[in-house]
């Protein structure tokens, strides 16, 4: 099973960058509803420095970063994810472009599973945190914006009772 945070994450996240985006045409109707107040020395001062070839160029060069600061947010959700098998689960976290930290953790050494589904918006679009507890000092895996968290949990728990108990029957017979 393949788990991504929920797609409300994603475009809480988006929401910056794209009103972002719409700057420098805030900023050009905010200098067009000043120009009746503005001598006319001001507005040729403003004219020159402002050109248009230079506006444009600041325009498209503001919309580019906007949109790598958008697939920088895009391919952080896409590749974090976490792979639950039936033997283990896979934390797959993307830190930037050339970061990815993975954690793995047996599910013989599950040792409490916790939701947490706070607000809102979470409860009414069903997302929210997941906390793996492991068995020592291991870390706790933790997945925040999880979709349908309790259902996770209740995935993970059936296959951890499943491998604790194939393991307590393997124990008997001696394998």
């Amino acid at each position: 099973m393949k788990v991504r945070k929920h797609w409300f994450v994603l475009v809480s996240k988006l929401i910056v960058p794209v009103i972002f985006l719409f700057v420098p045409l805030l900023l050009l109707f905010a200098l067009r509803s000043v120009e009746g107040y503005m001598s006319a020395d001001t507005l040729e001062a403003i004219a020159l420095t402002f050109s248009g070839p230079l506006i444009v160029f600041f325009a498209l060069l503001w919309s580019f970063c906007m949109w790598i600061w958008a697939f920088i947010i895009w391919t952080d959700y896409y590749l974090d994810i976490w792979v639950v098998t039936n033997k283990r689960v896979f934390d797959i976290e993307q830190k930037g472009f050339f970061q990815r930290e993975i954690s793995i953790l047996r599910m013989d050494r599950v040792q409490d599973i916790t939701t947490n589904v706070r607000g809102i918006i979470p409860t009414f679009f069903n997302f929210g945190e997941i906390h793996v507890q492991t068995a020592g000092s291991d870390k706790e895996f933790v997945m925040r914006g999880a979709p349908a968290p309790s259902s996770l949990k209740q995935v993970i728990s059936s296959l951890q009772d499943q491998r604790q108990n194939q393991e307590d029957y393997s124990g008997e017979d001696g394998l």
